[in-house]
């Protein structure tokens, strides 16, 4: 079991940090945080639900990106790592097949997790700039845009005198700086004014739909997971595009379906993108922390999550024994 581990925490590890210095994920983190600013920047008739209109837009390019960049990484650690023969190469030291498939999973989704955390730090962040609907809070969007691009300059700087990895520690870097400023920056008030209670002005309850979010990636890598062990990338990128357009209407179809026990079957095989669409319930929740509706969607994640992890598994362990890894 100690030797599971280890070698589980060993692949995790190295997924995480070889995916993480993959340009692709650095070039969909700074997109979050431009299109983040530049969606609070427009202008237009809100009606007063600037936050939620905010929110809902984010919230999808968050979940589409994620996709994308699960797509990616599951062709990377998977399919090709199978196509050049690392696989081989990895489990002849040897390597437990169930260790190797949840620490490629783990790692993908420690990378979505680094991606939602920066996005919901802008998110939050943004509806901060926006609070009031007639005005943008100038001196929030002056420091958003000046620490990130201290940070990056920071880490060129530092890349050029002691080397080293620089994309995937630059992605941790913009995480926790951006996060450490907007966190500071709370303690004052709307354009640098004493507040009258700390983050009165930001909307906190979006941090739920971002974790919710984040599940229903991490349901979307395990899928991923088991067709890229037996898909090119290719072809993966293009079942990965079909699954996710399948996924915002599959409540449709299985709502036609007469036999109750069937469409309860089905919820829990099919990945249902809307169960995990919170943004529109958590309007109404107020300051109170929505437990059972994490708690419902932790656990969907959980066992779907398994479900196709186990499926993976099954067809690896038939590929190594038949001798095609």
């Amino acid at each position: 079991m100690l030797r599971w581990i280890e070698q589980y925490l060993t692949i995790t590890r190295k997924s995480f940090t070889v995916f993480l210095g993959d340009p692709l994920v650095i070039l969909v983190n700074l997109s979050f945080i431009a299109i983040t600013s530049l969606v609070a920047g427009l202008p237009g008739f809100t009606f007063g639900e600037q936050i939620q209109m905010l929110r809902d837009q984010v919230l999808a390019m968050a979940f589409s990106g994620g996709c994308l960049v699960a797509a990616f990484g599951a062709g990377m650690l998977v399919s090709d790592d199978m196509q050049n023969g690392m696989i081989s190469l990895i489990m002849s030291r040897p390597v437990r097949p169930s260790a190797f498939i949840f620490g490629r999973w783990t790692g993908i989704a420690g990378v979505l997790g680094v991606l939602l955390f920066t996005a919901c730090v802008c998110c939050l962040w943004a509806t901060r700039m926006i609070y009031f609907e007639e005005e943008i809070e100038i001196l929030s969007v002056v420091i958003y845009w000046c620490i990130l691009l201290a940070c990056l300059l920071f880490m060129a700087v530092r890349h050029y005198f002691f080397r080293g990895a620089f994309v995937w520690q630059a992605n941790i870097a913009i995480a926790l700086s951006m996060a450490v400023a907007f966190l500071i920056l709370n303690f004052w008030g709307y354009n640098g004014k004493l507040p009258s209670d700390y983050g009165a002005l930001v909307d906190w309850k979006s941090a739920y739909a971002y974790i919710s979010i984040f599940m229903a990636l991490c349901v979307f890598a395990a899928i991923l997971c088991f067709l890229s062990v037996f898909l090119q990338q290719s072809a993966l990128l293009i079942t990965g595009l079909i699954i996710f357009f399948a996924g915002l209407f599959i409540r449709y179809f299985i709502d036609m379906i007469p036999e109750e026990n069937t469409r309860y079957l089905l919820m829990v095989f099919l990945p249902d993108w809307q169960t995990y669409w919170i943004s529109d319930k958590i309007r109404f929740i107020g300051s109170s922390f929505p437990v059972k509706l994490l708690c419902s969607t932790f656990f969907q994640t959980l066992s779907q999550s398994l479900i196709y992890l186990s499926l993976a598994l099954a067809v690896f362990r038939r590929k190594e024994i038949s001798g095609s890894l």
